[in-house]
């Protein structure tokens, strides 16, 4: 018996070995252990404004900002059978025909949509897509003015299923999960760190319709290929920027606590250079904080007050309904910005398997060739305000009454305005007590829907996805129904959606990219319990928070849909826990009567849990298994 069992260890264990061995042989887009490629973490959406006036009024706007170009509109196209065919007509000729970007190429005559609920588009075994594979060479001519006191970032907003990027002949880097937003770095290609005159360079991104990213995005919905999202470059100072930040505000009373974390970035190699200066440039960072206020054109629908009594504070706060004075802040704080003498702090609770998926150069695909190396380093600050209210409660955020304030952080360089960025804020005070809700110290009831990111005539475009009018009439039309609650379904939306959420009034579910959709057993359902998508699990969820986490409107993180139930899951849940407590985690397949669990390969039933009755308007909260996780049960 020993023997035998000593056997199958050891089979086991060769398997294991050739496994990994033939895995690193493949291209990334079908390899579930590389997730990107040169790609900078993700972060709150920057737009670099050159003034506080713009950036006040204009959060989560990088159109309006003049240090943001858009690569949107006509390109070139070709539309091939495989990534290889694709791979090899970038390499020696153009693209002939022209595309609308963003918006998917089956809505522009190229290929066909397919519409799929729990089985998969294709037949093939994870992680490999089909052997047919449509693949898109986009093509675009791009004219880089002097820029030598800026750095440059290529941002594709969303694009399905990953993209190959290059810039001429330089490849820039490789990125998967459709639909949160991937940023290059493409500064050192444009002649040193900023580039001396102006020139002209072809972007060409090359987009597979199925990767191993396919097992992982089998939403019940049109499956739709291209790039569906805006592309821009964005411009920020070169030798110290904002890179990102983060907001938490304690509230006691009538007095109120902002507390920003702050990131900002220096080049290393300039300051060494600086070092021995007599003199040295002196730069501070600045927040002011805005009174926004209700927006006026939404204060009709404060039909919904179940969390919001007619005799409250904010019932009878003068500025209820009022947009607020714009041009002078509440409050005003300012920090010196030093230069840094510590070593780069490391990121916390930063996984293994999360860290091994982001790689710097590529496989077998192609040679990347020599990569410069990265000067800049990232110090974390804190800015810390505080200001009153008129009347305690009288400022809380709820779908009722979504009371915010504009939130500006600036960068100065003496008396010089460098960079600004900016986003709503507002203050919430939820609670879980005994299994329900408490929001700003009431009940609360939702009132839930599930909302796809669909153009009405077209899928995803062609003109995708839908313009910021598009997207606050409907939101509008929902809370005319009643609504007061949204959860992503089943992926993150665009940045104009949570904005107005926030605006409008409406609670929010961000769900992860992540939906295997498939019978318990099968290969789609084992990948949640798999070690080799550990990464691919835990990079879709980080990268929605680390995008996501300051609009005021989300209420609690999704861990993805129908995906069955395994280690990945806990591993994210752990990530989320530790650091997010300001809000609730989720994963619907958590609520069902009887679940199974994948752990590398081994089924193993878990504790049965009874649902919670759908219509229970005290139990829209269940706590299951031992603290595993939190459902909502909304209209599912």
């Amino acid at each position: 018996m020993i023997p035998l069992i000593t056997s199958g260890l050891l089979a086991y264990g060769f398997w294991v070995l050739y496994e990994r061995k033939r895995l690193k042989s493949h291209p990334e887009f079908e390899n579930p252990e590389i997730q990107g490629i040169n790609r900078r973490r993700t972060r709150t959406t920057l737009c670099s404004h050159n003034s506080l006036e713009t950036a006040s009024q204009f959060p989560y706007s990088p159109g309006v900002s003049r240090n943001v170009e858009s690569l949107n509109g006509e390109w070139v196209f070709e539309l091939c059978e495989t990534v290889d065919s694709a791979l090899e007509l970038r390499k020696r000729s153009k693209a002939l025909h022209t595309i609308h970007v963003p918006g998917c190429w089956q809505a522009q005559g190229y290929d066909i949509p397919l519409y799929t609920n729990i089985n998969l588009p294709f037949d093939s075994t994870p992680p490999y897509p089909p052997s047919f594979n449509p693949t898109g060479l986009y093509q675009r001519e791009v004219v880089f003015p002097p820029s030598s006191n800026q750095r440059t970032f290529l941002t594709i907003e969303a694009v399905s299923s990953c993209v190959y990027v290059w810039l001429d002949e330089s490849f820039i880097g490789f990125s998967k999960d459709s639909r949160v937003p991937v940023e290059f770095e493409i500064t050192h290609l444009l002649g040193g760190r900023g580039g001396r005159e102006e020139v002209a360079r072809t972007l060409s991104l090359v987009v597979p319709r199925f990767s191993d990213g396919s097992y992982l995005e089998n939403q019940d919905m049109w499956n739709a290929s291209g790039v569906i999202g805006s592309v821009y470059l964005l411009r920020t100072p070169r030798l110290v920027s904002i890179s990102n930040f983060n907001w938490n505000v304690s509230d006691e009373g009538v007095e109120r606590e902002v507390e920003v974390d702050v990131w900002s970035e220096w080049d290393s190699l300039q300051l060494v250079q600086e070092t021995n200066q007599s003199s040295r440039e002196e730069y501070r960072l600045q927040i002011d904080v805005y009174k926004r206020g209700i927006a006026s054109g939404f204060r009709d629908h404060s039909m919904i007050v179940d969390d919001l009594a007619e005799n409250s504070p904010a019932a009878r706060c003068p500025n209820f309904g009022s947009l607020g004075d714009m041009s002078i802040p509440l409050t005003t704080s300012s920090i010196p910005l030093s230069p840094p003498i510590h070593p780069t702090p490391k990121p916390k609770n930063v996984r293994r398997a999360l860290k091994a998926c982001e790689r710097t150069r590529a496989t077998v695909s192609f040679s990347c060739g020599s990569v410069l190396p990265n000067p800049y380093r990232s110090y974390p600050y804190k800015v810390v305000a505080k200001f009153e209210v008129e009347e305690e409660g009288s400022d809380l955020w709820s779908p009722s009454h979504p009371f915010l304030y504009s939130m500006v952080l600036s960068l100065y360089c003496g008396n010089q305005l460098l960079q600004a960025e900016s986003c709503w804020m507002g203050i919430r005070r939820m609670e879980v007590k005994d299994g329900t809700i408490s929001l700003n110290n009431r009940y609360f009831t939702f009132r839930g829907v599930n909302m796809h990111q669909f153009f009405p005539t077209s899928l995803y475009g062609p003109h995708s996805p839908p313009s910021t009018k598009f997207i606050e009439d409907d939101l509008t039309i929902a809370k005319g129904m009643g609504f007061n609650s949204i959860r992503m379904a089943h992926y993150p939306h665009s940045q104009a959606f949570y904005s107005l959420a926030s605006v409008i009034g409406f609670l929010v579910v961000d769900e992860a990219n992540i939906e295997t959709h498939g019978e318990d057993g099968g290969e789609g359902a084992r990948l949640c319990g798999e070690r080799r998508w550990e990464g691919a699990f835990l990079s879709r969820v980080v990268r929605m928070v680390e995008l996501n986490r300051c609009h005021v409107c989300i209420l609690g993180w999704s861990m993805g849909n129908e995906s069955s139930l395994g280690r990945n899951h806990e591993l994210a849940r752990k990530w989320l826990k530790e650091n997010d407590e300001t809000r609730l985690v989720w994963y619907e397949p958590a609520s069902f009567g009887s679940e199974f669990v994948f752990y590398e390969g081994e089924i193993i039933q878990r504790e049965t849990k009874s649902r919670p009755n759908q219509h229970s308007t005290n139990e829209n909260l269940v706590e299951l298994s031992s603290h595993f996780i939190y459902f909502l049960d909304w209209f599912l």
